[in-house]
């Protein structure tokens, strides 16, 4: 069977699952799992990727553990996620970091790694964003939201992550030129601008001092 990725709502304390979790590492390329422990619902997310047997496989093992988990408000394994913003992503290699940062809800460290580095998920905790405290989403935000959902859609069949960085830029020019209705003004050339920069940083293609700020340009 082909290799699944799962995202995976356990509630109960990882002291209850340390052992499963161990098991169901065997079965699996990588495996990140963090405890929410908060008051009356303590709860652990798992990203189990690259796995190679069924979800029923999964349960079995935990059933003979002993782990007192069934039913849809005690257990679920999910093909895809909700980020911060609510949004629904796919579970892949390149939206793993997207789940750890919201594993991480900007504070808590992980309790179990495989095939995932401290440091990795160091720099997904560092991108959280809480948007119940945060004021409403600018207009900027948004679109780059839009844009990012876009780019999932369109380029799916090739791995965003396949993309060469001439082809990031081509791609917010495309989706900016849509924005102005076909209109080359300056409107267009900031927005494919501020898209393809932060893209390109949410996306860790490119590093916060890699990006030139106007006042640090050499003149000519």
């Amino acid at each position: 069977m082909p290799k699944e990725n799962y995202a995976v709502r356990l509630t109960l304390p990882y002291e209850n699952l340390r052992q499963c979790v161990s098991e169901w590492s065997l079965k699996a390329e990588k495996v990140v799992v963090y405890e929410h422990p908060e008051p009356d619902n303590i709860h652990c997310h798992l990203a189990l990727m690259g796995v190679y047997v069924t979800t029923q496989n999964l349960k079995d093992i935990m059933k003979d553990l002993g782990v007192p988990l069934k039913g849809a408000g005690q257990l679920s394994f999910k093909s895809t996620f909700k980020n911060a913003a609510k949004e629904v992503i796919a579970m892949t290699d390149e939206t793993l970091p997207g789940f750890i940062t919201y594993m991480t809800k900007g504070k808590y460290e992980p309790k179990y790694l495989k095939g995932v580095s401290e440091e990795e998920c160091a720099e997904a905790r560092a991108r959280w964003v809480d948007y119940s405290r945060s004021p409403a989403e600018t207009g900027d935000r948004k679109l780059l939201t839009e844009f990012d959902n876009w780019m999932y859609k369109t380029f799916t069949h090739i791995g965003e992550s396949n993309m060469t960085d001439t082809e990031v830029k081509n791609a917010a020019k495309s989706f900016a030129l849509r924005k102005t209705q076909g209109v080359v003004n300056m409107q267009f050339r900031k927005m494919a601008k501020m898209l393809y920069d932060s893209y390109s940083l949410e996306h860790n293609r490119i590093k916060l001092n890699d990006l030139v700020l106007p006042f640090e340009q050499i003149p000519k």
